[in-house]
């Protein structure tokens, strides 16, 4: 099971801390309790979305990858835990188009877009400043190839769903 909800509020006033830190890194490398918690909570998302079954994305599970890309945008370079937070996210970010996710009735939007959208849209924002601050070639290269894989996957999915919507009606 994925933390608890009051894990689930440690772990976003964390991030918060870390943000409004000087120096984010000194603060995960000096604060052990914090830094076994992102261990084994990585380690839990990992082990939820490694599976040969689709991706299911609720609310838990989208606050959390939120919190934790937001932690990777202030964590520096040299970060290992910033490292392992990017290899979950690049995980993850290739099977959003196919996840399946928690259901809420189109009135109840908080921001008037459904929530799988607002999800895809914060995880791409937040790996496309990752790449941006980030000083590795390589892993710029390969945050930016991910997200142009997905981005073409999703279009090829939506011409092929446009050419059998408009053979199946013309029929």
């Amino acid at each position: 099971m994925l933390l608890e909800p009051n894990h689930i509020n440690i772990l976003l006033s964390f991030v918060r801390s870390i943000a409004r830190s000087n120096d984010p890194y000194q603060l995960l490398l000096h604060n052990k309790r914090s830094s076994l918690l992102l261990d084994s909570l990585l380690k839990q998302i990992i082990d939820r979305t490694n599976s040969n079954h689709p991706l299911i994305i609720d609310q838990r599970l989208e606050n959390i990858v939120i919190a934790l890309a937001y932690l990777a945008v202030e964590l520096q370079d040299k970060c290992q835990i910033r490292q392992d937070i990017l290899k979950v996210l690049l995980e993850i970010y290739p099977r959003i188009p196919t996840a399946k996710y928690y259901e809420v009735a189109s009135c109840n939007y908080k921001h008037g877009l459904p929530p799988a959208e607002v999800f895809s849209f914060c995880l791409h924002t937040a790996l496309t400043e990752i790449a941006s601050t980030s000083h590795d070639a390589k892993t710029r290269d390969n945050i930016m190839s991910n997200m142009a894989d997905s981005v073409r996957k999703i279009v090829e999915r939506l011409r092929k769903d446009a050419h059998s919507h408009a053979t199946g009606n013309s029929a």
